[in-house]
């Protein structure tokens, strides 16, 4: 278990200086005019970064007319910057790692206020941290996690569930039609999770046989090498090989490979010719 978290940790690590290092090349980008337009669906995902910090406060003082102005206007730059990267074709990989933060945050600033007011919304929230969990298991674990249509589903769902909850804060609306929502909701996250993490462990089986079939190729092949001659084996332990230009030698893997191959190899063929001559002697008695 300690052996896992020091990876996960490392991981993390490099991950993070890899993203830091992507950020500040767009920056560079950005700092120059030639490709400064680039740089514009990521100033809009970016932007997103601070709905937090405008949203969870005006709703939790109960102004909500200024808590839609907030959540329509970060909402736009969900559709701007998605605008911008096709019209520009200035999609990357820091513009989509940063767009999966944001969305989360933005979907945790307008939970969290609601939460207070209808504490079954707990569950969403929980199952979001859930799958967020998993995504970045599975970028830590280099499997390049990807959107599945599920997750767009279960999305579309949450927003749904957010904004009709916010309507009910201004009219009336069942409890039951609440319900339904929310609980829809929480299905579609138990079911998006479950794909994920199908997901995750179909790769990590995939890695998994990849690394033994690499591992196992060593002794399964046999190395074309003709420039090393064997001179002296000893079939009962290998303790010693005379190589034809030194006299002793530190036997590398590839070596001792070779090696075991030829005794098979020797074994195979040899036994039959004893087994030959033995043949010979009862026939002549």
């Amino acid at each position: 278990m300690k052996d896992f978290f020091i990876k996960i940790k490392n991981s993390f690590k490099h991950h993070w200086g890899e993203f830091v290092k992507e950020g500040k090349i767009c920056f560079e980008e950005f700092k120059n005019p030639k490709t400064r337009k680039k740089q514009i669906p990521n100033i809009f995902t970016a932007s997103r970064l601070f709905a937090p910090f405008f949203i969870i406060p005006s709703a939790l003082l109960g102004n909500l007319p200024l808590t839609g102005m907030f959540v329509a206007a970060f909402a736009l730059t969900d559709a701007a910057d998605g605008y911008f990267a096709r019209k520009y074709n200035a999609t990357s990989e820091f513009g989509r790692k940063l767009d999966a933060l944001t969305d989360k945050l933005f979907a945790a600033s307008l939970l969290i206020p609601l939460m207070f007011t209808n504490p079954a919304l707990l569950t969403i929230f929980t199952m979001e941290g859930v799958i967020s969990g998993v995504n970045v298991y599975s970028q830590l674990s280099n499997n390049e996690p990807k959107t599945e249509y599920i997750g767009k589903i279960k999305t579309a769902a949450l927003f749904s569930t957010i904004g009709l909850n916010y309507i009910s804060l201004l009219i009336n609306i069942p409890s039951l039609i609440l319900n339904i929502m929310t609980y829809s909701t929480v299905t579609l996250q138990v079911l998006s999770a479950a794909k994920y993490l199908d997901v995750l462990s179909t790769k990590e089986h995939e890695k998994g046989l990849i690394e033994s079939k690499e591992s196992s190729h060593l002794i399964e092949e046999e190395p074309v090498d003709n420039s090393e001659k064997v001179n002296v084996i000893e079939l009962g332990s290998i303790s010693q090989t005379v190589n034809s230009n030194t006299d002793k030698v530190e036997l590398t893997l590839e070596e001792k490979t070779r090696q075991l191959r030829e005794i098979r190899d020797q074994l195979t063929y040899q036994q039959p010719d004893e087994e030959a001559k033995q043949k010979k002697i009862g026939n002549k008695n």
